[in-house]
């Protein structure tokens, strides 16, 4: 009989499991970032001042996350940029419609809309140790309080978990809604999902400096 065989044994056990992942993801280590321009127009000849930062994913959360990194990079660099979700009206969904009427209301020079392209997750059990678990079966009659199960298992004494997260960042102009540049950004290495945002924002906000788009 398996060792978890109970529904509430299997609930115990992936909750333990949770409780490794958060606390692996917890961990602090260097990721590395890096960056490809995919297109440059020639509008992008003019620098931008006012910038309206669009982040597009399913998790609301992790947008304003994404969107407060990069306003916060790029103020810093002496620009004016504004978030849609900070500007955004109550009860008003995120549309063409909504963006156009923010755009002309701020007069935004060009919007920076960031995509998630994708995430790849590896993790490392490699160093592990056995012990032998012992179990009590389901009681079916009177003589099943003396039955036990014997089981080995695998335990980790160490879970190293990293992730490699893509993004796209499209510049359009805020007057034609000519797309004027992309670039894509990887971030490798990254534990948690705070840092990897941030490291994100940073990349592509350093791509639009260094092509004097700022």
């Amino acid at each position: 009989m398996p060792l978890f065989g109970n529904n509430k044994s299997k609930n115990f056990y992936q909750f333990i499991i949770s409780v490794l992942m958060v606390v692996a993801l917890g961990a602090c280590a260097s990721s590395k970032v890096s960056s490809q321009k995919t297109y440059q127009g020639a509008a992008t000849s003019t620098s931008y001042n006012t910038f309206l930062i669009v982040s597009v994913g399913k998790q609301r959360s992790d947008r304003i996350k994404m969107e407060r990194s990069i306003v916060q990079a790029l103020n810093a660099k002496g620009s004016n940029a504004s978030s849609v979700t900070k500007l955004m009206k109550a009860g008003v969904s995120l549309s063409k419609a909504s963006v156009t009427q923010i755009v002309k209301d701020g007069n935004i020079d060009a919007i920076l809309v960031v995509n998630l392209l994708d995430t790849k997750i590896d993790v490392d059990l490699s160093k592990k140790r056995t012990e032998t678990v012992v179990g009590t079966p389901e009681r079916e009659n009177l003589f099943d309080i003396f039955l036990r199960t014997y089981e080995e298992v695998d335990i980790a004494q160490e879970m190293n978990i990293s992730a490699t997260v893509s993004f796209s960042a499209d510049l359009y102009s805020g007057m034609s809604g000519e797309k004027l540049w992309s670039v894509n950004t990887t971030v490798k290495d990254g534990t948690d999902v705070d840092p990897i945002i941030n490291d994100a924002a940073k990349s592509i906000v350093e791509a639009l400096a260094d092509d004097k788009i700022l």
